[in-house]
C-alpha cells in the first residue's frame, strides 16, 4: 500500500497478485479452478455465518484468519488457528474469535504438510522443489521443526504450474499442501513471501531469494533455469526441535485431533541426530544469527505457553 517513488524496485507481489497474495478466499478459489483438491471451504464474517457452515459440513471444522495479514481500524489483529470437534469447542471459538477479522472456515483434515517451491518467470515455473514435514513444533498446526526435501509429484506439476500462469505470478512462491491418511493431497494456501524452511532448499544449492531479486531486476534473467532439487535432505530448526516435546507432552487443543504423537517416541525423534542433518540458520563463520533465532523462538513461545 506504500506508494515508491522512482528509488525504488518492487521485488514482492504488484497489482492484483497483491490480493492473491495476502487473501486466502481468494486462493481457495483460484486452486479450485486450476484443478487442485481444496476442502470446502467458506469465509464467514459472523456468528451465524460460521454455524450455518458447520451445520452444513458438520465438524470437525477448522477456522483461520481469511486474510494473511488482518487488519482492523488500522491495527494488526492477531488471529490463531481453531480447529472444533463439536458444538462445545464451536463456541468456545467463537467467543475467543468475537467475530474481530473474517475467517476462513474448512472441513478439518488429518494429514501430513507438504510443500512445492519454485519461481514464475515469463517463460512459467522454473526452479522446482518439493519438500515433506517430518515434525512440526506444535502437533496441532505450526511451522515445521524437520522437513526432508522431496521430489515435486508429478500430478501436482500441472496444477501449479496452471495457477501460476492463471495469476500471472512473477517471483519465489511456495504452495502449501496437505496429504491425509489415504494418500489425497489437498491444497491449503500459496506463500508468496520467503518461507520458513528456506534452509533446506538453499542446501541443495536453491537459492530463491537470490533468485528473485534477478526476477525483479531483469525479467528476462536466466535465474533458478538450470538447477535440479536434491531429494532425501534433511533440515532441523533447533528451537523448535527442543519446543515439540513440550507441546507434544502439553497435549490436543481439540479432541479432532485423535493421532496425537507419543512423548517418548517424539523425544527419541528428535535426539535422533544423523551425520547429514543440517540445522536453520548455521554458520560456523556467524553463529550469532543461529544464536539470535534459537533464544527469539524459545522466548517466544515459552512465554506465549505461559501466558
Amino acid at each position: 500500500q506504500v506508494l515508491l517513488d522512482g528509488n525504488w524496485l518492487l521485488a514482492g507481489p504488484r497489482g492484483a497478485n497483491v490480493e492473491v497474495a495476502l487473501n486466502k478466499g481468494l486462493q481457495v478459489a483460484l486452486a479450485r479452478e486450476c484443478g487442485f483438491n481444496v476442502p470446502e471451504s467458506a469465509v464467514v464474517h459472523t456468528r451465524s455465518e460460521a454455524k450455518a457452515f458447520a451445520d452444513a459440513q458438520g465438524f470437525p471444522i477448522i477456522f483461520k484468519s481469511a486474510h494473511c495479514v488482518p487488519i482492523r481500524d488500522g491495527r494488526r489483529q492477531g488471529s490463531p488457528v481453531w480447529i472444533c470437534a463439536n458444538e462445545q469447542e464451536f463456541d468456545r471459538t467463537m467467543t475467543q474469535w468475537d467475530a474481530r477479522v473474517p475467517l476462513l472456515a474448512q472441513r478439518y483434515i488429518v494429514g501430513t504438510g507438504e510443500g512445492v517451491f519454485g519461481l514464475g518467470a515469463i517463460d512459467g515455473v522454473r526452479g522446482w522443489s518439493a519438500h515433506r514435514r517430518l515434525r512440526m513444533m506444535n502437533p496441532q498446526g505450526s511451522g515445521s521443526s524437520a522437513c526432508v526435501s522431496q521430489a515435486v509429484p508429478p500430478d501436482l506439476g500441472a496444477s501449479v504450474s496452471a495457477l501460476i500462469e492463471r495469476t500471472q505470478w512473477r517471483g519465489l512462491f511456495m504452495i502449501e499442501l496437505l496429504r491425509d491418511q489415504a494418500g489425497k493431497v489437498w491444497f491449503v494456501e500459496l506463500n508468496g513471501r520467503p518461507w520458513g524452511s528456506m534452509a533446506l532448499a538453499r542446501r541443495q544449492g536453491l537459492e530463491y531469494p537470490a533468485w528473485h531479486v534477478s526476477l525483479a531486476v531483469d525479467e528476462r534473467s536466466a535465474a533458478g533455469k538450470t538447477t535440479t532439487s536434491v531429494p532425501g535432505l534433511v533440515c532441523r530448526h533447533l528451537g523448535r526441535e527442543l519446543l515439540h516435546p513440550l507441546f507434544v507432552l502439553r497435549g490436543p487443543r481439540s479432541t479432532a485431533l485423535g493421532h496425537w504423537p507419543s512423548f517418548w517416541k517424539s523425544m527419541f525423534a528428535v535426539m535422533t541426530i544423523r551425520p547429514r542433518d543440517g540445522i536453520y540458520n548455521w554458520r560456523p563463520s556467524d553463529p550469532s544469527v543461529f544464536l539470535a533465532d534459537l533464544c527469539y523462538t524459545l522466548h517466544k513461545n515459552l512465554f506465549k505457553a505461559r501466558a
